[in-house]
C-alpha cells in the first residue's frame, strides 16, 4: 500500500481489468514504501540544493507542447509539458501525478517549474544563483588579504622578554598604530600603482589574520639622554643648542661602541659576558581598590642575570631570575618549623610509613599505567609519578583542624597524624622528585648520575643538619637581634645551597637540606624556650609565605590548551589519573589499619590522601623547562606536553574531590571523643613539662599553616 502522506492528493487508481474506461497516467499505486523511502534517501543524501535539482531533473521528462501560443513566443510556466516518474527497487521508473511528487520529494510546485524552465531554455542543470561571493570576489579578497598580510609582517616585530618559553605573539614597536601604518600601506600601493582597501578591510586582517599587537611605550628609557633632548628643547641660545646636540650625539656614539664590544662574535676564551636587567618594579597587590592602592605595599624586585652570547640563541641556562630560586626556600623553609617534631618522635613508624608507602606505590603505579596506555618511556613515567605521588595537605589540614575541634578523632590524633604525615610526604617528594628530575635531564655521564642519585638524599641530610645546628649557635639565644639573625642565616643558607646544588647538577639535594636546616634549628630552639611554629623565627616566614606566595603561582603558571586534548587523551589521562590514585588511597587504608587505626579512621586517612594542589602547581612547568639542550626529540616535547596537561587535570579533579568527601565524611569516619578524654592523653598532659603542653596547644591551634605546600 502506498502511505496515505504521499498520495492524499492523487485520487488515481488501478483501473479494473476489462473494463472500458481508459486507464490513468498516475500509476503510483505501484510504489511500496520502501520505493518512496529509498527515493527519498537518494535525493536528500546530498544537502545542497543545487546537487537536488539535478537529481530531480533525470525524473522530470519536460517538452514543449505541440501548440503554442500565437501572442507570445517566450517559454513560460504554462507553455511546458511535464512529466514527473519514481523509480522502483527493480529501476522501472512510475509515472505519479505531479501532486504525489511534490508530496514524496517535499518540494514545493514553483521550484520544480523552474527549474524545469531553466533546463528548457539553456539545456543544460542549473547553476547556483542565490547569492554569495563568485569565484573571481573570492580569488579578489585572497588576493588583498595576502599584500596586507604581507604589509603588516615586512614590520620588525618582537617577543615579550618576560616570557618564559616561546610565545605565539609578537609585539610592533609602540610608536606605531594601526592608522599609521595603515596610511603609509596606501602611500605605498598609490605609488606603486596597487591595488588599495578600506582601513576596516585592514583592521579585520590584522586582529583576525595575524596574531601581533602593539608593544608599550619605553618606561625605563635612559636618565641621561632625558636630561639632553629636554635640554635641546628648553635652550633658546643657538650656539648652545648646537654644544648640547653635539654632547648628545658623543653619547651615544659611545653606547653605540660599548653594544658593539658586547656583541663582538670573536671567541675570547678568558671573556665571560654578564647583562644585568632589574625589571620593572611590582607593588602586591596590586589592586584598583582605594583602600589598597592607598595603603603601604610590598614592591616586588626582579633581578634578571643573564650571559651573553652573541649570534646564538638564549637557553634557559644562560638566565637566572633570583625570585625563581627564592621562593622555593621559603617554601621548604616554612613547613618544618611547623612540624611537630615530639609528636613524630613518638609515632615515627605511623608518621613515616603514612608518608612515603603510597607515595611510592603510586609513583610506580602512575609510571606503569602511563607506560601501558601512552607508551611513556619509564624514566618519563617515573618522573610524572613523582610529581603526582605528592599529597597537599594545605587542602585538607583546616577541615581536620576545624573537626578536631569540635572534638572528632581526639583518641588517636587524626589531625596531627594527617599534618605531619603530608608535612613529611610532601618533604619526601621534593627530595626524590629533585633527584629523579636531576637524573634524568642532567648531562652527565651515566654512572656519574647513578652515584649522585645515591648520594644526593644523604648528602643534603648532612648539609641541613650541619646548617640548622650553627643556626642554634649563632648568635647567642639572648642575643637582642637573634631572631632576625636567624632568619636570615636560615634563608641565607637555602640560597646558597640551591645555588651551589644547582651549578653541580645535584637538584635533588637542596630541598632535602632546606627542609632539614629547619626542621633541626627549629627542633633545637626548642629546647631553649622557643616552642615548634610559635617561635619568632616561625612568625617571620608565615608573614613571607603570605607575601609570596601570590608571586609562586604568577611564576609557575600553566595555561590547559583544551583544543588540543583529544575525548580519547582525555579519557585515559583521567583513567591513569584515577587509577594510580585508587592504589594510593588503598595502600593509605592499609598502612593506617596496619598502624592500630580502626575501619572508619583508616577509610578516612585514605580519604585525606587524596588532594593534589601545591606542589604539583609548582612542578607543572618542570618537564617543558627541563628538556635537553640538545637530542630533544618531537616525541619527548609531546610527552612533556601532555605531563603538564595531566598535571592540571589531577589538581582539578582530586583537590576538589579531596576537599568535599572530607568535610562531609568526617564527621561520620570519625567518633566524637570531646566528652571522654583517653587515660594515655589526660597522663600524657598531667606528666608533660608546661613548654610541651604549650607546644602541644600551639600546635593544635595553628596547624592550618602547617606545610603550605
Amino acid at each position: 500500500m502506498i502511505p496515505i502522506w504521499a498520495v492524499n492528493q492523487c485520487d488515481h487508481r488501478e483501473t479494473i481489468a476489462g473494463a472500458n474506461k481508459k486507464s490513468s497516467m498516475c500509476q503510483a499505486f505501484k510504489l511500496s514504501f520502501n520505493d518512496i523511502k529509498e527515493f527519498r534517501r537518494k535525493l536528500y543524501l546530498n544537502g545542497k540544493k543545487i546537487e537536488q535539482d539535478k537529481f530531480l531533473l533525470k525524473y522530470m521528462h519536460i517538452t514543449t507542447p505541440k501548440r503554442r501560443s500565437k501572442v507570445t513566443q517566450s517559454i513560460n510556466f504554462r507553455q511546458m509539458t511535464i512529466k514527473y516518474f519514481v523509480p522502483k527497487e527493480n529501476g522501472e521508473e512510475v509515472q505519479v501525478y505531479s501532486k504525489t511528487f511534490q508530496k514524496i520529494t517535499s518540494t514545493q510546485h514553483m521550484r520544480l517549474l523552474r527549474v524545469a524552465k531553466a533546463f528548457l531554455i539553456t539545456g543544460s542543470q542549473p547553476k547556483e544563483r542565490r547569492g554569495g561571493k563568485s569565484t573571481k570576489q573570492l580569488e579578489d579578497i585572497a588576493e588583498m588579504t595576502d599584500i596586507i598580510k604581507n604589509d603588516i609582517m615586512k614590520y620588525k616585530c618582537r617577543e615579550s622578554h618576560y616570557s618564559r618559553n616561546n610565545c605565539s605573539r609578537s609585539y610592533l614597536p609602540p610608536e606605531l598604530n594601526l592608522k599609521t601604518i595603515y596610511e603609509r600601506f596606501i602611500n605605498t600601493q598609490k605609488s606603486t600603482s596597487g591595488k588599495t582597501c578600506s582601513l576596516s578591510k585592514y583592521k579585520s586582517v590584522f586582529y583576525k589574520k595575524i596574531y601581533l599587537g602593539f608593544g608599550n611605550p619605553h618606561e625605563d628609557t635612559c636618565s641621561a639622554c632625558k636630561e639632553f633632548l629636554i635640554k635641546i628643547k628648553n635652550e633658546k641660545d643657538l650656539e648652545t643648542k648646537n654644544n648640547i646636540r653635539t654632547e648628545y650625539r658623543l653619547y651615544k656614539l659611545r653606547a653605540t661602541k660599548f653594544f658593539s664590544l658586547l656583541n663582538d662574535t670573536e671567541d675570547k676564551d678568558n671573556v665571560v659576558k654578564i647583562c644585568f636587567d632589574c625589571q620593572q618594579n611590582q607593588p602586591l597587590p596590586k589592586l584598583s581598590v582605594a583602600e589598597v592602592f592607598y595603603s603601604r605595599q610590598a614592591w616586588l624586585y626582579n633581578l634578571c642575570i643573564m650571559q651573553h652570547k652573541p649570534n646564538t640563541k638564549q637557553t634557559k641556562d644562560d638566565i637566572e631570575f633570583y625570585g625563581w630560586r627564592i621562593y622555593p626556600v621559603i617554601i621548604l623553609t616554612k613547613g618544618p618549623l611547623s612540624w611537630n617534631w615530639n609528636y613524630i618522635k613518638r609515632n615515627s613508624v605511623k608518621v613515616f610509613t603514612l608518608a612515603t608507602l603510597p607515595w611510592i606505590v603510586e609513583c610506580l603505579a602512575t609510571a606503569c599505567l602511563t607506560h601501558m596506555l601512552f607508551g611513556y618511556p619509564w624514566y618519563w613515567g617515573i618522573h610524572l609519578g613523582a610529581i603526582l605521588a605528592s599529597v597537599s595537605p594545605a587542602v585538607v589540614v583546616p577541615t581536620t583542624v576545624e573537626l578536631n575541634s569540635k572534638g572528632f578523632g581526639l583518641k588517636n590524633q587524626i589531625a596531627l597524624l594527617v599534618a605531619n604525615a603530608g608535612g613529611l610526604d610532601t618533604a619526601f617528594t621534593e627530595g626524590m622528585f629533585g633527584v629523579i628530575n636531576s637524573a634524568i635531564f642532567s648531562q652527565s655521564p651515566p654512572i656519574y648520575r647513578i652515584v649522585k642519585a645515591l648520594l644526593a638524599i644523604f648528602v643534603g641530610i648532612g648539609l641541613g643538619i650541619t646548617w640548622g645546628v650553627l643556626a642554634d649557635f649563632l648568635p647567642d639565644h639572648r642575643d637582642f637581634y637573634a631572631p632576625a639573625i636567624r632568619s636570615l642565616h636560615i634563608f641565607a643558607g637555602g640560597i646558597f645551597i640551591t645555588y651551589a646544588t644547582g651549578y653541580l647538577s645535584w637538584g635533588g639535594t637542596s630541598g632535602v637540606a632546606i627542609m632539614v636546616c629547619a626542621g633541626a634549628a627549629a627542633t633545637r630552639w626548642s629546647r631553649r624556650d622557643w616552642p615548634i611554629n610559635n617561635n619568632p623565627v616561625s612568625e617571620v616566614y608565615k608573614l613571607l609565605w603570605r607575601i609570596f606566595e601570590p608571586m609562586l603561582f604568577t611564576f609557575s603558571g600553566y595555561f590547559l590548551e583544551v583544543s588540543q586534548i583529544t575525548p580519547k587523551d582525555f579519557g585515559l589521562m583521567v583513567a591513569c589519573i584515577f587509577s594510580a590514585l585508587a592504589i594510593r588511597m588503598l595502600t593509605a587504608f592499609l598502612v593506617a589499619i596496619v598502624n592500630g587505626l580502626s575501619l572508619k579512621e583508616g577509610i578516612f586517612i585514605a580519604i585525606t590522601w587524596t588532594p593534589k594542589a601545591i606542589v604539583e602547581a609548582v612542578l607543572v612547568r618542570v618537564a617543558t623547562d627541563s628538556l635537553w639542550t640538545e637530542g630533544t626529540t618531537p616525541h619527548d616535547k609531546w610527552i612533556a606536553k601532555q605531563h603538564s596537561n595531566m598535571i592540571v587535570i589531577a589538581i582539578l579533579t582530586t583537590s576538589t574531590l579531596g576537599s568535599i568527601l572530607t568535610t562531609v565524611l568526617g564527621p561520620v569516619l570519625l567518633s566524637n571523643d570531646a566528652k571522654v578524654v583517653p587515660e594515655d592523653i589526660y597522663r600524657q598532659q598531667t606528666l608533660s613539662s608546661p613548654s610541651d603542653s604549650v607546644r602541644e596547644n600551639n600546635t593544635l591551634d595553628t596547624l592550618q599553616y602547617i606545610d603550605a605546600q
